[in-house]
């Protein structure tokens, strides 16, 4: 169960990458990085509606988005949550998540 009042960690299990923005990237790409514990590796949800979530970071409030090419980055919200920036977390059976995006349902 996903809780929206805690803050996550995005990690890619087989290479054990977080997910992070670069402070000096201009078009706040997302990255894999190697763990530091800045609070731009953090992420909080939001509820999005329909079972899904928006994804927040926390050092700056930026919301994780997947445009129709694949690239994720970390974008301003707009008036209401697009389906480009709502993501599914779907539950393995060893307790780990699958997240994908809504609008184009790539994985992260």
């Amino acid at each position: 169960m996903i809780d929206t009042s805690k803050s996550y960690v995005i990690a890619q299990t087989a290479i054990s990458d977080v997910a992070g923005i670069l402070s000096s990237t201009q078009q706040n790409f997302v990255s894999a990085l190697l763990y530091s514990a800045e609070d731009t590796q953090f992420w909080q949800v939001q509820d999005a509606g329909s079972g899904a979530y928006a994804i927040v970071n926390k050092a700056n409030g930026l919301f994780l988005d997947c445009d129709a090419q694949g690239n994720v980055r970390a974008n301003p919200k707009n008036q209401q949550i697009p389906d480009s920036q709502a993501w599914f977390f779907d539950l393995l059976d060893n307790g780990l998540y699958i997240i994908r995006n809504k609008a184009t349902q790539r994985a992260l």
